[in-house]
């Protein structure tokens, strides 16, 4: 082989060499970033404050606040208050809703205020307090005062109508049938007879429905006795 083909041969050894070389660096260089790469991102992805955040704010959306706390501590009271209350909204309704409870703002809470709020509101509209303290099976209204008024307006000749429709008008209903829940308890301090007797003694036709249905919402009225005493009771 002459000299300078020799030469020759020996340089494009070193080029391809070095070209090989090169490409060979490169390669391993961009395999050990990828790798580094590769294991930084499941450290940096978890650290993220997003799910925390989240989580945080989501907490802090399910905790009630005082005012809804204060809301369904007097709602469970007033639901429970009277026995024809608690059978639509309170412990003996579908409801199950306690009277009390270590957590007032749940979800039972939620289902009776849903079906039972038109109602509350009035009853509070018309001034209706609660109170937890209250010994008496009446909760806080005290009917005593009502069916004194209810019994001078029906006793005797006559009815005064307009002072039995003024109870009639000044209560809420559940005020009304608590009110004919107490008369019928004690029925022997007026003459033996249930309140549902003596509106019939003293009232007939439409004005009998009328009346029966303030005191008994969901009971259907007897048959008039007015005319068998002439002038009621």
């Amino acid at each position: 082989m002459k000299k300078n083909a020799k030469i020759a041969l020996v340089v494009g050894g070193v080029v391809v060499l070095g070209v090989g070389g090169f490409f060979l660096v490169r390669a391993i260089r961009n395999k050990k970033s990828k790798g580094m790469g590769a294991t930084l991102t499941p450290t940096i992805t978890p650290s993220g404050g997003g799910s925390s955040s989240s989580s945080s704010s989501s907490s802090s959306s399910s905790s009630p606040t005082s005012a809804q706390i204060a809301l369904a501590k007097d709602y469970r009271l007033w639901a429970n208050s009277t026995d024809a209350l608690s059978k639509k909204y309170g412990k003996k309704s579908s409801y199950d809703l306690d009277k009390t409870s270590s957590n007032p703002y749940n979800s039972y809470f939620k289902r009776s205020y849903e079906a039972g709020k038109a109602e509350y509101d009035a009853w509070k509209a018309s001034g209706g307090t609660n109170s937890s303290s209250s010994s008496s099976s009446s909760g806080t209204y005290n009917s005593y005062k009502d069916r004194k008024a209810l019994l001078d307006a029906m006793k005797g000749i006559g009815t005064d109508e307009s002072a039995v429709d003024a109870i009639i008008s000044k209560l809420t209903e559940a005020q009304r049938v608590q009110l004919a829940e107490d008369w019928d308890s004690k029925k022997s301090l007026y003459s033996g007879e249930s309140l549902s007797e003596w509106i019939a003694g003293d009232y007939s036709g439409q004005e009998l429905k009328r009346v029966h249905r303030a005191f008994y919402p969901n009971e259907t009225p007897p048959s008039t006795r007015l005319f068998d005493f002439g002038f009621g009771k």
